[in-house]
């Protein structure tokens, strides 16, 4: 479209032209006038407004503490994120971000998440094995995967919700997961943050 409406403006300008003797100054006119629009098109792009103003999330405050904390530990050590409830990778938060986990971009470490794995199906049975345990609410298996895995931490976020609000909030197993972790005598509690 953008060279369409380069053509209809050249043509616009040689018609009107052709009818005066403004022959020679036809090029500089058009690239004045394209340039003039080209900057009141991206007028936005110049004052940082790519993407819309309604579109941005506000990240609570914990999520940046997290990942101070976690940049200041070995960078060898995975992360693996609870709950452990989406088998599609696709993550609510009760703050309005919807999308991929993107506290995987705020860390060093390695992760052990869906999002990155839900790619091939050879790569999900971390997330099959972790599942498994954390429903079964088995402590003995639950470090036989954080063993196999080679898991450094775990990081349960509160903030993450089922999709269809109530009903389904119990399908995270929050309460379960909290309690099997506080079971489980092999993991401290290293940080809290909120």
């Amino acid at each position: 479209f953008f060279a369409l409406g380069c053509y209809l403006i050249y043509s616009v300008f040689l018609r009107v032209i052709r009818t005066g003797s403004f022959l020679k100054y036809l090029l500089p006119i058009q690239i004045i006038v394209l340039t003039m629009l080209l900057f009141i098109y991206m007028f936005p792009f110049f004052k940082g407004e790519l993407i819309s103003s309604k579109m941005f999330v506000k990240i609570p405050g914990e999520y940046f503490q997290t990942f101070n904390y976690l940049n200041s530990q070995d960078e060898k050590l995975r992360v693996s994120f609870l709950p452990v409830h989406s088998f599609w990778g696709w993550i609510y938060y009760d703050f309005g971000f919807q999308g991929a986990q993107f506290i995987t971009f705020g860390i060093k470490q390695p992760v052990m998440d869906r999002d990155w794995d839900r790619w091939s199906p050879t790569n999900e049975q971390y997330y099959k094995e972790m599942s498994y345990a954390v429903y079964a609410q088995n402590p003995q298996l639950l470090k036989k995967v954080l063993d196999k895995y080679k898991v450094g931490f775990l990081v349960i976020d509160e903030n993450i919700i089922a999709p269809d609000a109530n009903e389904y909030q119990k399908n995270l197993y929050l309460d379960q997961t909290k309690l099997l972790l506080n079971n489980s005598d092999f993991l401290t509690l290293e940080k809290k943050f909120n």
